[in-house]
């Protein structure tokens, strides 16, 4: 519990401290000098403002590369990508996530029918990737032909251009058939 009567507000110690105009209460310097709780935080104040000072001349005088030095990503080394301690934490919570779906599930479905769902994502999971893949493979072979398709049809006429702006009232559009679709379910 404060025992001054009237203590200053943290604005007024601030004012004090930095030597600004005190603008909602005309007598604070007068109270700071009399009170010896509002006197000792105004000089805390002082001294915060003088250590803020110091901290700015300090980062003023830097490198300039200083923070691109400590914010660098560096690569795990190879002790660090085999050593259990760097991992232990990520495996652990891999194997609770894996026990705690597989309770989850285990008093629903079978082993039979789980069998059943591990085939089946591993499938469709084999197929997501070998058609990555093949995407990949397809835009990286016809990338350069619609770049220059694209940018031969902008360069002479207007018409390259008039499809480029119809593609957002087209994207609008769609947006909002999908979202009336999912509505609907």
């Amino acid at each position: 519990m404060s025992s001054c009567p009237h203590p200053l507000d943290s604005i007024e110690i601030e004012a004090l401290a930095s030597g600004a105009e005190v603008l909602t209460r005309p007598d604070a310097a007068r109270h700071a000098g009399g009170c010896a709780e509002c006197g000792e935080a105004v000089r805390r104040a002082e001294r915060v403002d003088g250590w803020l000072e110091d901290a700015a001349s300090a980062v003023a005088s830097l490198p300039e590369d200083f923070a691109d030095r400590i914010l660098r990503i560096r690569p795990f080394s190879r002790a660090e990508r085999w050593s259990l301690a760097v991992w232990r934490a990520p495996l652990l919570l891999l194997l609770a996530l894996v026990v705690s779906g597989a309770g989850a599930i285990a008093g629903v479905v079978g082993v039979r029918e789980q069998l059943g769902l591990g085939v089946g994502l591993a499938t469709a999971l084999g197929a997501l990737v070998r058609a990555s893949w093949k995407w990949l493979f397809d835009l990286w072979a016809t990338a350069p032909a619609a770049l220059e398709a694209l940018s031969d049809s902008l360069r002479p006429t207007s018409i390259g251009w008039a499809a480029l702006l119809l593609l957002f009232p087209a994207g609008v559009a769609l947006r909002a058939v999908l979202v009336r679709a999912t509505s609907r379910r």
